[in-house]
């Protein structure tokens, strides 16, 4: 039997895929992440593959973008055109390959995972390492594609009935 698939995906400048293959709600086969620094073409071979690996568990989680505020100051024209242009060709992609997908809020997935940044990527690439330990997964967690887990992972859970798993409640897995 095919392991389920959860996937999320992290829109910005240094963003990534990352996904998370499962068997049941606590037993984490294996994660993969890719940079969206990589060139396009690797990024879609990467997840033709990994959904060849299994089978997609609920629609595929979309940060959603806007300028953000850094001191008060919009941020600056560059940044947000390239947040922009990631989203967008994200979309195409997913949408070219008919693969479902939600657009999530960051406080959304942040708050179900009690990891509010508050812009501190530092908050969240912590969270990352406690729920999905390199000892265990082989996989380094660091800051391009801590976020990324972290959505796929509240997908995961959003999409599991609730008497299966509080999404509300983070736990570590057991092995």
């Amino acid at each position: 039997m095919k392991p389920n698939i959860s996937i999320g995906i992290d829109p910005g400048k240094s963003g990534a895929f990352g996904a998370i293959l499962w068997r049941s709600p606590n037993e984490i086969i294996a994660i993969e992440a890719i940079r969206l620094t990589e060139p396009p073409r690797d990024v879609v071979d990467w997840l033709k593959r990994v959904l060849r690996s299994g089978e997609l568990f609920g629609d595929i989680q979309l940060e959603r973008v806007g300028a953000m505020r850094k001191d008060g100051r919009k941020q600056g024209v560059v940044s947000t055109g390239k947040f922009m242009h990631n989203a967008g060709w994200l979309e195409g992609v997913l949408d070219a390959y008919g693969l479902p997908f939600e657009k999530v809020q960051p406080t959304s997935w942040q708050n179900a995972l009690k990891c509010r940044t508050g812009g501190k990527k530092a908050i969240s690439t912590a969270r990352a390492k406690v729920l999905f330990p390199q000892d265990r997964f082989g996989l380094k967690i660091i800051q391009a594609n801590a976020d990324a887990l972290l959505i796929a992972e509240y997908g995961r859970r959003m999409s599991m009935p609730p008497q299966v798993m509080n999404p509300n409640v983070a736990r570590p897995f057991r092995g």
